[in-house]
């Protein structure tokens, strides 16, 4: 099972034991406090993060903060098996993949589907092998998340000049064809989400504050199409990335407002 799954899967379930222990707690049985304060995941927590500096608790709040939206994001949206967002680097002029900021559905890694090679799937997902294939930034055009947001960035100016333009949408595109396009240059990442069964992918621009970057949705070359484009399924991922974008550019006017108190 890969590391971000297991993330997951860990802090959910330290959710549900820390409500329990505090019902039981406040149900009048005192003598068994000690023991659950120690076997309490949130209490552990808590006290390794006190010895911290406000700086690193700072960076876990924001990857905890967005992590958490785009797991969320990635269990309802209708035949999303994983979810990424990328943000452009002003400087660089790259799109960079925060950290945290990623999810490959937990019952795709722990059971076995047809159509998935899991060694590819596994250099994706899993920090903890040895040839795991690390996301790299990425150029616009390049990579899966680079040629979704140049050509998001296309659309975006060609709707800034004409009339009755959308304000934002989402474009789809084949993986494999891709992989497949002389103009592509080679990207490891893009030639294993095809090996490991992706087939369409979904990116969603935003733009808030001055920090822009997109959201990618990854679906089974075998989903529905038709479901995966509809008006309900794709108002949900455009409401997503509103959320998550704003997620992603609230980060460092957070901590300018923490460091002047």
């Amino acid at each position: 099972m890969s590391t971000n799954s297991t993330e997951h899967v860990v802090i959910e379930m330290t959710d549900i034991i820390g409500d329990h222990n505090n019902k039981r707690s406040s149900s009048g049985n005192h003598n068994t406090e000690p023991t659950q304060r120690k076997n309490n995941p949130h209490f552990v927590a808590f006290t390794n993060s006190a010895a911290k500096s406000r700086e690193e608790r700072d960076v876990e709040f924001d990857e905890d903060m967005l992590r958490r939206a785009i797991a969320d994001t990635g269990k309802w949206a209708y035949g999303t098996i994983s979810v990424e967002a990328w943000v452009l680097n002003e400087q660089t002029g790259k799109l960079v993949r925060p950290h945290h900021a990623f999810w490959f559905d937990p019952v795709i890694i722990n059971a076995p589907h047809a159509g998935i090679d899991y060694h590819a799937l596994l250099r994706l997902v899993d920090e903890n092998r040895e040839d795991f294939c690390a996301p790299e930034d990425l150029a616009p055009g390049i990579g899966l998340a680079g040629a979704l947001f140049m050509e998001l960035s296309t659309l975006s100016l060609l709707d800034s000049v004409l009339p009755h333009s959308k304000p934002q949408r989402v474009v789809w595109r084949e993986v494999v064809p891709l992989t497949e396009d002389p103009d592509q240059p080679f990207n490891l990442r893009l030639k294993l989400a095809a090996q490991a069964g992706i087939g369409l992918a979904a990116g969603v621009r935003f733009h808030f504050r001055g920090t822009q970057g997109l959201v990618l949705y990854m679906a089974r070359g075998t989903t529905d199409i038709n479901k995966l484009k509809s008006e309900t399924n794709e108002q949900y991922l455009l409401s997503a990335t509103d959320v998550i974008g704003s997620i992603v550019c609230l980060r460092n006017p957070r901590r300018d407002c923490l460091a002047e108190r």
